[in-house]
């Protein structure tokens, strides 16, 4: 059986491909008939439609949030349902508050008299026993206790269909949940032609409204950014995009855009002929927050803090908890009833289920938690949860499960730099009086403890999150965006206890050597240093040496790196940290062999890639390759260096770390030239060139 698109073909578009899907005559279909045209929506359509014709469906629930265009979508597929199958009609619920109402509503818009003699729904089920109907019942969420009673009417009358909308699934066992996502949106980091850009679905309603606002209204070359950027920041929700459009008889584009930092203000003025709750797009969001009970509601505006989603264990310990204990069922419950609600939308990343708000309805939360007084506290168990997650991560940063560490720190970048921004540009008076001076408190072994005491300081939390950071930011090649962020760390003054001061202090200047200011590196190194020695903060100490031991070597001065190198392993053995030790064995080996003692240099290199490998450190396993692979070409081995230098490259491809990549594909030029293969020589150097050059480096 063709589907009903196929039975009523749509229209194109004028001057695009876009289909514009007609409005259905409404005839006696008891459809209202919806004011204009929708756009887009073209799979929707035809998949629910498909759904709906199947013998086995009975019952479809389009859920989605406030404003994602259910409603419209349902008119048009059962506008569109093929009249030969079934009659349709159209039951609005929005007006009532009732569940008990339901089937008296149901039953007064199919034409049904109640007899005195039966129960309502007993009259109604006997009137529908013989009809092929398609019954649409609009704005469920509300009551949606009424679940029973549909339940009881499909049961009851086996020609019946029900096309349901609502936020919230109904959890029936005849439910098929159909969840309406927002409309297709243009790409962040590609830009495509004008007429390909006009036809993709979240541009192509807002150019529609926006002519319908402004007569002479179009796309071109001078607005598309900002009609694209206008899309994405309302997250190709349809009722935000329309409501923004109509501003188009005042705005242009981009003073449109440069005014949606604070959406909701902007987005008012709705037609008079929709739902009022439908006239601003905080009051659409509202509809649905009203819904939630008062721990929902809790949850609801302490998930705000969020940038770009959290998973269940973040979410549980911002809640006010800490993470999610598998045996634990309330938080799971909790996030599936704001999921249900169609407040939080579900993705999946890796092996992980995250849940994200969009960005309108995040803003309105984020609204009524600072309404509820709560936004501080909210703030600061979050900055706790990310500082526990990038202190573990460095040292993981360092193991076996680099890979897996790495893409999680991705993931959550937006939510890192969230804390960040919260952190460091605190205020001086922000330290709370919650640290000493001397001493800072240890992260917890097991996960973060919000409730725990002495909490740190927004300032500490800065120095000691960007401090933790910066490994990740090295491997990642984000070498501008560390350096930032720690310079702001640091101006916070005597905000942190010393030893977080001191990393800190230690992390900028290693990032102030890749990008090439050597004499600041030495300066702050100099500083940090000085911090530990009067702390007696014994890695510490170790840690800076080494690092100065790199920064005299690279400026070719190995007598100083030796020495600074050799006094680093003597303290790094005292306090017995191997993957120190291994570090300080590659960085040293490789300086004797610019020395030229490459005996000495392949027996140090040699130790420290057998610990690296049997710690797990694949990273520096790769670098210290690299460094093998140099000394062997030194002493003429070059097979032998051609494959240390395949192997660091493989595994920095692995990581993605660029510096690596770098590194080993400058190796390998190298090999090709002794070999006398220029041109293969001229493009490995070239491929190291450009990605130092896009590094920074």
């Amino acid at each position: 059986m063709p589907t009903p698109a196929a039975q009523s073909p749509a229209a194109p578009d004028e001057g695009s491909n876009m289909r514009v899907l007609p409005l259905a005559a409404p005839e006696a279909r008891r459809l209202p008939l919806p004011p204009n045209s929708l756009v887009g929506r073209e799979r929707e359509v035809d998949e629910v439609s498909a759904l709906l014709m199947r013998p086995d469906v009975r019952l479809v629930t389009l859920t989605g949030p406030g404003g994602v265009g259910k409603t419209r979508l349902a008119l048009r597929i059962a506008g569109g349902f093929p009249p030969a199958l079934a009659e349709v009609a159209f039951v609005g619920l929005a007006p009532i508050a009732d569940p008990a109402l339901v089937v008296a509503v149901i039953a007064q818009e199919l034409g049904t008299t109640e007899s005195g003699d039966l129960p309502l729904r007993e009259t109604l089920v006997r009137g529908l026993r013989g009809r092929n109907l398609l019954l649409v019942l609009d704005n469920l969420e509300h009551v949606a206790a009424a679940a029973s009673e549909l339940a009881f009417l499909l049961a009851e009358c086996p020609r019946l269909t029900i096309l349901a909308t609502s936020r919230i699934r109904l959890r029936l066992q005849a439910e098929h949940h159909y969840p309406v996502a927002p409309l297709a949106l243009p790409s962040r980091h590609r830009m495509p032609s004008l007429p390909a850009l006009e036809r993709i679905e979240a541009v192509a309603l807002f150019v529609r409204r926006a002519a319908a606002a402004r007569p002479d209204f179009a796309l071109t070359k001078d607005n598309a950014h900002a009609v694209a950027a206008i899309c994405r920041r309302l997250d190709g929700l349809p009722l935000a995009i329309e409501l923004a459009a109509a501003r188009s008889n005042v705005l242009s584009p981009q003073a449109l855009l440069d005014r949606l930092t604070n959406r909701l203000p902007l987005l008012t003025g709705g037609a008079g002929d929709v739902p009022i709750r439908q006239r601003t797009l905080r009051d659409a969001i509202a509809w649905s927050y009203d819904l939630l009970d008062a721990t929902s509601r809790d949850l609801f505006r302490r998930l705000a803090v969020f940038a770009g989603g959290c998973d269940l264990d973040a979410a549980s310990a911002v809640a006010g908890g800490t993470p999610a204990d598998p045996g634990d069922t309330a938080a799971i419950d909790q996030i599936s009833t704001l999921v249900d609600h169609s407040l939080l939308r579900q993705e999946s990343t890796g092996d992980r289920l995250r849940f994200r708000m969009l960005e309108t309805v995040r803003e309105f939360a984020l609204g009524e938690l600072v309404a509820a007084g709560d936004l501080d506290a909210a703030q600061r168990r979050h900055a706790v949860y990310y500082l526990d997650m990038a202190e573990r991560a460095e040292a993981a940063l360092l193991g076996p499960d680099q890979v897996s560490w790495l893409e999680r720190l991705d993931v959550e970048s937006d939510n890192l730099r969230a804390v960040l921004a919260w952190a460091v540009d605190a205020p001086p008076s922000a330290t709370d009086g919650l640290e000493t001076a001397d001493a800072e408190p240890a992260p917890p072994a097991t996960g973060p403890s919000p409730d725990a005491s002495p909490a740190p300081s927004r300032g500490g939390i800065g120095l000691r999150l960007a401090a933790a950071l910066w490994r990740y930011w090295d491997m990642r090649a984000r070498l501008t965006e560390g350096k930032g962020w720690l310079d702001r760390a640091l101006a916070g003054g005597a905000a942190g206890p010393p030893d977080a001061r001191a990393k800190a202090l230690n992390r900028l200047a290693n990032l102030e050597t890749d990008l090439g200011d050597y004499p600041r590196a030495w300066a702050l190194f100099e500083e940090s240093l000085a911090i530990s020695r009067r702390t007696n903060r014994m890695e510490s100490i170790a840690d800076t040496l080494n690092s100065m031991g790199l920064l005299a070597a690279m400026q070719g001065d190995f007598a100083r790196g030796r020495r600074l190198f050799e006094e680093s392993l003597i303290v790094r053995r005292t306090v017995g940290n191997p993957v120190g030790i291994a570090m300080t064995l590659t960085n040293l080996g490789s300086t004797v062999n610019a020395e030229g003692d490459h005996v000495r240099a392949w027996d140090l290199l040699g130790q420290a890639l057998a610990l690296q490998q049997e710690l797990g450190d694949l990273r520096h396993a790769a670098y210290t390759s690299h460094d093998l692979g140099e000394v062997a070409l030194d002493r003429g081995q070059i097979e032998d260096g051609r494959a240390l230098f395949a192997s660091s490259l493989d595994t920095c491809l692995e990581l993605g770390d660029s510096f690596g990549i770098a590194y080993a594909l400058h190796g390998l030029g190298r090999v090709a030239l002794v070999r006398g293969a220029t041109p293969e020589a001229a493009a490995r150097f070239g491929e190291a060139l450009a990605l130092r050059r896009e590094m920074g480096d």
